[in-house]
């Protein structure tokens, strides 16, 4: 696939004035650089570019509730469709009340009517129900909010302790730090289960972990120098069941056996049993993040045929055991 094939997912980011800042600068970053992050350290492709920008309702910066200034890179008055718009998280007055210019809910309005999804982070969602595109459907807040909330959207059905809902386009992420949950659910539903894997494990988007291990890419990338070894790289990754895979490689590689080892490691700074141990536990995370494959029927698919073994290595290449692995990454779907 050509950088040209990739398609383009065309975000905007509300800039408004009294927002929290890292709920906008976050989701910006993530969005701009997943594709290319996740290439640099795996080689893989990228599957799909978010063109993002942060649209505003005036000229000018806009000023965030802890006072720094940021620069808005088009108007909403110059949109005329977006794929995503994200509402960064705001801060209501003492009894929830916001004032936003007529425009600007006219404008929300028309980009969902017009197929746009829409997405709140924490109070964010003040802004949604402010123009009406809530009534009679599912909505969260951040909790401190609850209260002013229902008492100034009662047409809202408010869902007070979800973290995230999600109904006809318009979803709403519950506290300020969910805006990482609800980037990484908004990656997925755009480009994939994949793109929002690799970002999850690049940004550690998911904090469950006192170390960076289990989001480490293990697997050597295809060697761009060996068209052999990278042949059989490739072969291995489709073969990763097969009984007495290395040996089983060396006779699909034509090579002697000690000058395949002596090339492979060449190319690839891993041994072949390194690679192979790694290319399979990289499956196994995929298969846990999934949640419908026990982890026996995880262990014969990927290779090995006791659990027991299985178990041992996922816990001494990736530092947590498998069932840590699925609890902290095979996230549940939005209410």
């Amino acid at each position: 696939m050509t950088v040209s094939d990739v398609p383009v997912v065309d975000v905007l980011i509300l800039g408004l004035d009294g927002i929290m800042g890292y709920t906008l600068s976050g989701p910006f970053d993530v969005f701009s650089s997943v594709g290319a992050c996740w290439e640099s350290v795996s080689g893989e492709r990228a599957q799909v570019r978010f063109k993002v920008e942060i649209v505003g309702t005036h000229p000018g910066p806009i000023r965030t509730f802890n006072n720094l200034t940021l620069d808005c890179t088009c108007q909403i008055a110059d949109v005329e469709t977006a794929d995503l718009i994200i509402v960064p998280s705001i801060s209501p007055g003492g009894d929830g009340a916001i004032s936003l210019p007529a425009h600007l809910l006219a404008w929300l309005r028309k980009q969902h009517a017009q197929g746009a999804v829409l997405a709140s982070i924490c109070a964010g969602s003040f802004v949604l129900a402010e123009a009406g595109l809530l009534d009679n459907r599912r909505a969260t807040t951040h909790w401190a909010y609850r209260d002013q909330f229902s008492t100034l959207y009662p047409r809202v059905h408010l869902q007070r302790d979800a973290l995230m809902t999600d109904e006809n386009r318009l979803i709403c992420a519950g506290g300020s730090a969910s805006w990482q949950y609800l980037t990484c659910y908004l990656l997925e539903l755009f480009g994939g289960e994949d793109v929002a894997h690799h970002a999850n494990r690049f940004f550690l988007l998911n904090g469950v972990f006192d170390k960076q291990t289990p989001c480490i890419a293990l697997a050597a990338n295809l060697s761009e120098n060996d068209m052999i070894v990278r042949e059989v790289q490739q072969w291995m990754q489709a073969h990763l069941q097969m009984p007495d895979l290395l040996a089983k490689a060396v006779i699909y590689s034509g090579l002697p056996e000690r000058t395949f080892k002596r090339r492979f490691k060449l190319a690839t700074q891993q041994t072949p049993v390194e690679y192979i141990q790694n290319i399979r536990i990289e499956k196994a995370k995929r298969l846990l993040e999934k949640r419908s494959n026990t982890i026996m029927d995880i262990s014969e698919k990927i290779g090995y045929s006791e659990e027991s073994s299985f178990r041992r290595l996922f816990k001494r290449k990736v530092g947590v055991t498998a069932t840590e692995y699925r609890r902290a990454f095979a996230r549940p779907g939005a209410v």
